[in-house]
């Protein structure tokens, strides 16, 4: 409970720094908007390639060709905007936020492999921009702030303790049983992170009065993991969608 209060008081105080930016804009005609909000697109890691040399934080796997690549991201929420003008102020309140990267080449003795680093969370979105008005329905829009992610959990996929056994499997068709080995985890592992991570977002996209559609990218420039020496950095880039209610 404390976390949470603490997320949404930073992000209260992020809201109201820029209000007071925006209040330095020339007022005439205003707008609020009220919206549901959803994106999916590519999220990753930065800096793992130091876990050659140092490892992946928190457990006790081979390392020495790893590399990581894209994962699907996806998330949801709320979002607000204030218009003045040809500017805007627009708070996206995503409530669930799934990120990570996959990995590949990471394993140890007992054959367990980490297939991806996988995070959730919450995440908090403020821009500033301008709107350019394409004709009486479509604007073009641009903006850019700080974000706030907010990490409630992790975990290494694939990780753990494992054991094999044989499975019993029956074939209808040619009327047989047979024998499969199937291999399972248990136990995962997690790698320790930073609870809040502060980054910069930006957003380009088309918008009328009943809904927008952008490109969204995000990047933390607080370090991902604890305890580790990995300079390691969330990033991602992602298709957003608001329906204005």
């Amino acid at each position: 409970m404390k976390k949470i209060t603490t997320f949404f008081s930073i992000a209260l105080f992020m809201l109201l720094f820029n209000s007071n930016v925006f209040c330095q804009i020339k007022k005439e005609e205003s707008t609020i908007r009220v919206g549901l909000y959803g994106s999916a697109g590519y999220s990753s890691i930065s800096g793992l390639r130091g876990a050659k040399k140092h490892g992946l934080p928190d457990v006790n796997y081979n390392t020495n060709n790893i590399s990581s690549k894209n994962m699907i991201t996806a998330n949801f929420g709320i979002s607000f905007q204030y218009e003045e003008e040809k500017y805007f102020i627009q708070a996206d309140f995503i409530g669930y936020n799934f990120t990570g990267t996959k990995l590949r080449d990471v394993y140890n003795k007992e054959n367990s492999k980490i297939h991806s680093i996988d995070i959730e969370g919450a995440l908090l979105n403020l821009y500033i921009g301008k709107k350019y008005k394409l004709s009486n329905e479509f604007k073009f829009i641009v903006g850019i702030g700080p974000c706030l992610f907010y990490n409630y959990t992790s975990l290494y996929s694939g990780s753990g303790k494992g054991e094999s056994y044989e499975v019993e499997y029956y074939d209808e068709e040619y009327d047989y049983y047979y024998y499969k080995t199937e291999y399972h985890t248990y136990d995962k592992e997690s790698p320790k992170i930073n609870t809040y991570q502060l980054g910069v977002t930006a957003l380009v996209g088309i918008e009328t009065s009943a809904w927008q559609i952008g490109i969204v990218s995000d990047y933390s420039f607080s370090k991902m993991f604890t305890n580790s020496n990995l300079n390691a950095h969330h990033k991602s880039i992602r298709l957003s969608l608001i329906l204005w209610v």
